[in-house]
């Protein structure tokens, strides 16, 4: 009578087969060009009052590989009411200064969106995003607008 070690061929066979399994999936794809930054304004206006100022600077990290143009900033959201003109100033990448003026007042809510560009082998992730300290929003007659805070809103990888 011959003996089979049935469990013992078993093991082996599955640490072949666990073997000849690679990370599958690939590479994952091309790396991201471009990260789109949204911006926006959160907390509670007081009643009947609405937003005429906002300065605020986006900031990112230097060694990300990112590059940012004036023409890549725009008023989305609330900042694209009729009356609300946005100035953005891109001489530093890791510093964008953002400056909304609408003599009407805009509610609460987005108002920017930044496109920076990410250079060739270069990944940053999503937190190296930020708003600085020292923003500034105030109501259409200049009044600060205690409570208010600007925040990034979502940061999109294309």
């Amino acid at each position: 009578m011959k003996f089979v070690n049935v469990p013992g061929i078993t093991s082996t066979m599955l640490a072949l087969a666990i073997a000849g399994c690679g990370g599958g999936g690939g590479d994952g794809g091309p790396a991201p060009a471009r990260a789109i930054v949204k911006v926006h304004t959160a907390g509670t206006l007081p009643a009947n009052t609405s937003i005429g100022t906002i300065q605020a600077t986006v900031t990112a990290s230097p060694a990300s590989g990112l590059s940012i143009g004036t023409s890549d900033v725009s008023a989305t959201g609330n900042g694209a009411a009729p009356d609300a003109f946005l100035a953005p100033n891109t001489a530093a990448v890791g510093a964008v200064v953002l400056g909304l003026i609408s003599a009407n007042g805009i509610p609460a809510g987005e108002f920017a969106t930044l496109t920076y560009h990410i250079a060739p082998g270069n990944v940053p992730a999503a937190n190296v995003f930020g708003i600085a300290g020292g923003y500034s929003v105030t109501s259409p007659e200049g009044a600060p607008l205690s409570g208010m805070t600007v925040a990034i809103q979502s940061v999109t990888f294309q």
